[in-house]
């Protein structure tokens, strides 16, 4: 079966881009006041309103087009399991298919020209906590599957719009959707105020402990909840979960799901030397 051929732009690179995944800028490192310039010298070639625009999606490619494509690849068997997954509700399906959403961004009209390695699958469920090397729980983005040098705006839209779906899905009215987003904005720009005055390698080491995610949290009851969340990651690690992925056969194997996964079967060598290895062989 031959690839689907998917229309894009010749580019995204114009004149007025700029390359931020090196904190570098023809060469030099990006100083606070560099930054700074480059920045309002940015939004005067692109004003933010601009960025609003939308254009209409290629006449000749659908939302159904974009899943067969990015079906391509894929295990026969397992495609009816997704497309299963992502008919539940509206979120589910806005999670299942970033290439939909990423595909309808590469034709906007506009795009702030300040290129970044974003996440590129920026939406609520896949922020959430994991353990550093230190073994302290952290908080933060956990996929990066879609992960690409793109305008740094496009990860921000998507996940604003997650809050709003997520909102509605959950009965609730689009306002306190619309507020989420703003308090999320919000602490957004406060974060990026805070990382003006930081170097590089200091940004690569900032991160978000869980402990300050509970004492941001207002609502008691949800406070609760977390705290009892924190507390029981806490005492797991890698160890704890290993009997519930793999069994003992001849040693540790992966434990394999019948609907995702398929054993490898086992070699002649492999069913010989289980034969002379095993206890009654030996006696």
């Amino acid at each position: 079966m031959s690839k689907q051929r998917i229309k894009l732009p010749k580019q995204l690179w114009t004149e007025q881009s700029i390359d931020l995944t090196r904190h570098r800028y023809q060469g030099k490192l990006l100083t606070k006041s560099d930054g700074f310039a480059l920045g309002k010298a940015q939004r005067k070639k692109i004003p933010r309103e601009q960025l609003a625009q939308l254009s209409e999606r290629p006449k000749d490619i659908s939302a159904l087009t974009l899943y067969d494509w990015s079906n391509e690849g894929r295990l026969e068997r397992l495609k009816p399991i997704r497309a299963k997954r992502m008919s539940v509700s509206p979120f589910t399906f806005y999670r299942g298919m970033p290439a939909l959403m990423l595909f309808d961004q590469v034709w906007e009209p506009y795009n702030s020209g300040l290129f970044q390695q974003i996440c590129g699958d920026c939406h609520l469920s896949n922020f959430g906590g994991f353990a550093s090397p230190e073994r302290n729980l952290l908080f933060g983005i956990n996929d990066f599957d879609e992960t690409l040098v793109a305008p740094f705006e496009w990860d921000i839209k998507r996940l604003v719009t997650s809050f709003v779906i997520a909102a509605k899905e959950i009965g609730l009215e689009e306002s306190v959707g619309l507020k989420a987003v703003q308090r999320m904005l919000n602490a957004y720009i406060s974060h990026l105020d805070q990382q003006i005055a930081l170097s590089p390698l200091q940004i690569w080491y900032e991160k978000i402990d869980a402990s300050i995610l509970l004492e941001k949290t207002e609502n008691q009851k949800i406070r609760k909840k977390l705290a009892k969340k924190v507390n029981s990651a806490s005492g797991r690690d890698s160890a704890s979960v290993l009997p519930k992925l793999t069994q003992q056969d001849f040693g540790i194997l992966l434990r394999m799901s019948p609907c995702f996964g398929i054993p490898k079967q086992e070699s002649h060598l492999v069913s010989i030397m289980k034969h002379f290895l095993s206890p009654t062989a030996a006696r």
